[in-house]
């Protein structure tokens, strides 16, 4: 799974768009962009990727074993997000992770992800609020690092964002144990009401109690979630 080819691009539609150009190839990459003018997210909506933000996208070239392991390596990318920013920015534990694809920084969204298989390739992708400090209107729980740290952030701390995010994903191991006790400690539901959209017609609500060992959510009412979109949090 280690990344070698990395690929810098000021201006382009969408790296998740790009990154699918490069599946018949079967090499692992990395490809950064300033900015998107087709950034998407689930359900093909909007992804909102103006300049000021660190976009990028892992094209990962699985084993068959491997992709039976999907999760362990989606949330293992995550993990080194939170970590990443946290140790550049002296953001020590202040980081959750709102499951399945969101980063949260308080109340309010600093990163979303969005991970896509292609019979053994995995796409993942990646926006960070870096120095975005305007949003459209309908973006109303949106917070950048600059909005968090009062300053703006400097291209060379962009760029150590992304080696270092790179450099633990290559070196690092996925130890499972080590993973799920992260995710469960960064666990941003824990103990809140939320409003679950199953797909574009049905929809739960519950009280999220922890998160499984297979990685779903467990809801205190008895349900597990497997896959669906955190709609709303009850504050």
């Amino acid at each position: 799974m280690k990344v070698k080819d990395v690929f810098y691009l000021d201006k382009i539609t969408s790296t998740q768009i790009l990154a699918k150009e490069f599946i018949n190839y079967k090499r692992n990459l990395l490809i950064i962009a300033n900015e998107q003018t087709g950034g998407y997210g689930r359900y093909q909506r909007n992804w909102y990727s103006p300049v000021g933000g660190l976009y990028f996208s892992f094209l990962l070239n699985l084993t068959e074993k491997e992709i039976l392991s999907i999760f362990d390596i989606i949330f293992f990318i995550i993990k080194n997000i939170v970590i990443s920013c946290e140790e550049i920015f002296g953001l020590k534990r202040k980081l959750q992770i709102k499951w399945p694809n969101d980063i949260y920084y308080r109340d309010r969204k600093l990163s979303g992800i969005l991970a896509e298989k292609y019979n053994l390739s995995l796409i993942f992708g990646c926006g960070i609020n870096l120095n975005n400090d305007k949003f459209p209107k309908e973006i109303t729980n949106a917070i950048s690092l600059k909005e968090i740290l009062k300053r703006e952030i400097s291209s060379y701390e962009k760029f150590l964002l992304t080696e270092i995010i790179l450099e633990k994903i290559n070196s690092e191991k996925i130890v499972k144990e080590e993973l799920l006790n992260f995710l469960k400690e960064r666990n941003y539901l824990k103990n809140k009401r939320v409003k679950i959209l199953l797909s574009p017609q049905k929809e739960i609500v519950g009280t999220c109690l922890d998160i499984d060992e297979d990685y779903s959510l467990v809801l205190k009412e008895g349900i597990k979630i497997f896959s669906g979109e955190v709609e709303k949090v009850y504050l």
